[in-house]
């Protein structure tokens, strides 16, 4: 049986109770559905210098994974097509349901990321990483081009002046300088405190820029369905959570439908939601929402009382052809 075959034999709602053993501790199920749905569309393609076989076996135990689990090799690092087309050898001393050795495989193959946008943004800061920059360096890097889109769509971008009159930014700064001085206790020249008060301010800075920006981008502002208030209330909040997910659905399926049940069953809210929101549907002129999918966007907002204030808008990228995104930020 092939990894490809594998994924169209079992269903996720049988591998999801043995995502925790392989994902990383409190993770969401909702990547791992948008992965296993995203493969199950890709065509099985081994790729000439590639193995044609991937063996499961039990892997070695160590002082942080203690518990058995298996391993599935190799697949990391292979493109998704070569991995599918891949032949599964089950060790004979494997006692694992077949539910088990794919949540086995969809985590190995999710390495690099979930999505081809994770994995591409992986590569780049990999790419990074081999020019000596930071991670701090990368979020700036991203955050400034994130930046120009949104105040090329006529929006000011505060400055770290004016971001610093949000009390969460101010007391996160604090929260982050208290832990530097921890480490670093030995550290008394003021001079190097004044340095390091700079650099966490300005990490910060970037860090809410970017993931601001990178929601803000997306939305295409008209009065009549996402004002520009919202917008500017977003720079002035003390917490938010953004979330962005594309649609992985089989052609003329329910989008909005499938969304809908990423949020219901399978987490898509996890890091939390607040009372304010906008929710952006993008999708490309050729494949607008169709009735079936307008009546599920509105099923999604029935899900939340009338003590949520949310703003909604359809927006248009060319480059989704079939595809629909959901991007929302919720704030307060």
């Amino acid at each position: 049986m092939t990894y490809s075959e594998l994924l169209h034999q079992v269903s996720f709602d049988e591998i999801a109770p043995y995502i925790r053993k392989y994902g990383s501790e409190g993770c969401s199920l909702v990547w791992y559905k948008i992965h296993y749905d995203m493969l199950r569309q890709l065509e099985p393609h081994l790729d000439d210098d590639d193995e044609e076989t991937a063996t499961i076996s039990n892997a070695e135990l160590y002082y942080d994974w203690e518990e058995p689990h298996l391993d599935a090799y190799p697949m990391e690092g292979n493109s998704w097509e070569s991995s599918l087309a891949k032949e599964l050898i089950v060790n004979e001393d494997v006692n694992a349901t077949w539910a088990e050795i794919a949540a086995c495989c969809l985590w190995h193959t999710s390495y690099y990321g979930f999505t081809r946008d994770q994995k591409d943004e992986t590569n780049e800061r990999l790419y990074y990483y081999g020019n000596n920059l930071l991670d701090s360096d990368i979020t700036k890097i991203r955050a400034k081009r994130a930046k120009e889109i949104v105040e090329s769509k006529g929006f000011h971008v505060p400055s770290v002046k004016e971001m610093l009159k949000v009390p969460a930014f101010k007391n996160e700064i604090r929260k982050r300088i208290d832990k530097v001085r921890n480490l670093h206790y030995h550290m008394s020249h003021r001079h190097n405190w004044r340095r390091i008060k700079r650099r966490v301010i300005h990490n910060q800075y970037w860090e809410r820029v970017l993931e601001l920006c990178d929601v803000i981008k997306e939305l295409d502002i008209k009065e009549y369905t996402i004002s520009k208030e919202p917008i500017r209330e977003l720079f002035n909040a003390n917490h938010f959570e953004t979330y962005k997910y594309e649609s992985y659905t089989d052609e003329g399926s329910n989008r909005a439908g499938w969304f809908k049940e990423l949020i219901e069953k399978y987490e898509a809210f996890n890091r939390g939601f607040y009372h304010n929101a906008i929710f952006c549907f993008t999708v490309s002129s050729e494949h607008g929402p169709t009735m079936e999918e307008m009546y599920s966007i509105n099923e999604i907002f029935t899900l939340y009382d009338d003590s949520y204030r949310l703003n909604w808008a359809i927006n248009y990228d060319e480059s989704l052809g079939n595809k629909m995104r959901m991007t929302v930020i919720s704030y307060e």
